[in-house]
C-alpha cells in the first residue's frame, strides 16, 4: 500500500469515527448542561495542540519538514491550544464573559488546520517520513476537526432557557 493511500484511508476511517463517536455519545450528553458547561470538555480537548510542535523536531520526525509547513502549522497548534487554555480559564472561572474567547480560539484553531491541512496537500505531506507524529494528521487532527464543528454548533444554537421560553410561548 502506498503511503497516500494509508493516509487518506487513516483520515477518512477516523475523521468517521470521530464523528459518530460525537453523535451517539457526546453530543447527547453535553446538550443536556448549559452551553459553557458543555463547552468546556471539548474546547480542553485542545489544549493538547502542543504536539504539533513536533513538526519543527527533526530528531522526533525523523527527517525535516518544510519550514514552510512546520512552522506555521506547530505556531498555530501553540497558539490554539493557548487560547483554548484561556477559553477553558474563562468558561470555569467568569462564563459570562467566556464565549467572546471561545469563538476567538474556535476561528483561529479552525483556520490553522484549513491552512496546515492546505500547506500539508501542497507539500505531499503523506510522502514525508513522519514517525509517530504520523498520528497527529491522521487521528488527532480528525477529532480536532469534529470538535471544532461541534463547538461552532454549541456555539450558533439557541440556548435550551431561550428555546424553552420560545416554545412555551407558542403553546
Amino acid at each position: 500500500m502506498n503511503a497516500l493511500l494509508a493516509f487518506l484511508l487513516s483520515v477518512g476511517v477516523n475523521l468517521l469515527s470521530c464523528t459518530l463517536i460525537m453523535a451517539w455519545y457526546i453530543i447527547p450528553r453535553l446538550s443536556k448542561q448549559p452551553r459553557t458547561q458543555a463547552l468546556l470538555p471539548l474546547v480542553l480537548l485542545h489544549t493538547f495542540r502542543t504536539a504539533g510542535l513536533v513538526v519543527l523536531l527533526p530528531q522526533v520526525m525523523g527527517g525535516v519538514l518544510p519550514l514552510g509547513f512546520a512552522a506555521p502549522a506547530a505556531y498555530g497548534d501553540l497558539l490554539t491550544a493557548g487560547l483554548a487554555l484561556l477559553s477553558a480559564l474563562m468558561l470555569r472561572l467568569r462564563p459570562v464573559l467566556a464565549l467572546p474567547f471561545v469563538w476567538l480560539f474556535n476561528l483561529v484553531g479552525s483556520v490553522d488546520l484549513l491552512y496546515s491541512l492546505y500547506e500539508g496537500v501542497m507539500i505531499g505531506l503523506p510522502d514525508f517520513h513522519l514517525g509517530v507524529a504520523w498520528f497527529i494528521p491522521t487521528l488527532y487532527v480528525p477529532l480536532l476537526s469534529v470538535s471544532h464543528v461541534i463547538i461552532f454548533w454549541f456555539l450558533l444554537r439557541t440556548a435550551p432557557s431561550t428555546q424553552a421560553v420560545r416554545e412555551s410561548a407558542v403553546l
